[in-house]
């Protein structure tokens, strides 16, 4: 639902590109998956660490964390669900 030139916007709407909402929830899903591989080693063989598995999980949430932190101190707004 496109808004015609001639409507105005209420004040409470913010546009987003798309390309930023797409790359977020890539980044969003790429930690999920880290997450989950974590936790499958961990109950797989509970007494071996999985280091490897640890490290990407944290840094794929460091990413994920560090792309909400910078869309919320843009200047157009927040990102729908995040504000």
């Amino acid at each position: 639902m496109n808004p015609t030139p001639e409507e105005e916007l209420p004040e409470t709407v913010v546009l987003v590109p798309l390309r930023e909402l797409t790359d977020l929830a890539r980044l969003g899903l790429r930690m999920r998956r880290a997450q989950k591989n974590f936790f499958q080693r961990r109950k797989e063989q509970p007494h071996i660490p999985a280091n490897t598995e640890l490290r990407l999980a944290r840094d794929a949430e460091d990413a994920f964390d560090q792309a909400a932190r910078d869309a919320l101190n843009r200047e157009q707004g927040t990102l729908p669900g995040m504000g």
